[in-house]
């Protein structure tokens, strides 16, 4: 049996749009995911501590970058589409290969640290009934590189999307910057 729980208005609660930064890893490397009774997610077990298998910072420039969770529902089936999409401006040969570095990805985990400084925990499904995790091979989807046209009002600059299909939204990550190693 599902229980409905209390939704509150607070008096101005942090609600600005948009992401600050991510972190990203490959599923491979996360073995366990610990989550506590509000389903946020509390520890991380990660296989072994080398530097490749350490989470990766991506940064943007600011007002950039966003986190989408649109869900659907077809009776009993929910299915939430998570997209996180970013820009780097110009274009680099380092900026270049690490998004081909990260097109290779064919399963992450996405940290996505939003403007009003919550922590996301992205692609992902937890089901609290059975208290199990599973990855949701998120990885790169639409992107482009484009010089554009006007030198006065346009900028060149990478759009890379990354994009899963999930059970429901991405729980909360309870540890902060400081629980991310790099």
């Amino acid at each position: 049996m599902s229980v409905i729980t209390s939704i509150l208005v607070t008096a101005c609660p942090p609600a600005r749009a948009g992401i600050a930064v991510l972190w990203a890893i490959q599923c491979a490397q996360v073995s366990d995911l610990t989550f506590d009774e509000d389903r946020q997610i509390t520890a991380i077990t990660i296989v072994t501590a080398s530097p490749a298998n350490k989470w990766k910072r991506i940064e943007f420039e600011k007002n950039t970058a966003f986190f989408n969770q649109a869900k659907t529902r077809n009776k009993a089936a929910v299915n939430v589409v998570q997209t996180i999409s970013f820009v780097e401006p110009g274009m680099s040969l380092v900026v270049r290969n690490a998004l081909e570095n990260l097109n290779g990805v064919c399963c992450g985990h996405f940290i996505v640290k939003d403007n009003s400084g919550n922590y996301h925990y992205a692609g992902i499904t937890y089901n609290p009934t059975t208290e199990e995790w599973q990855s949701e091979d998120m990885r790169t989807g639409e992107g482009s590189a484009n010089t554009n046209t006007d030198p006065t009002a346009d900028q060149a600059e990478y759009i890379e999307t990354l994009v899963c299909n999930a059970g429901f939204y991405a729980p909360f990550w309870s540890l902060g910057e400081a629980g991310i190693a790099v």
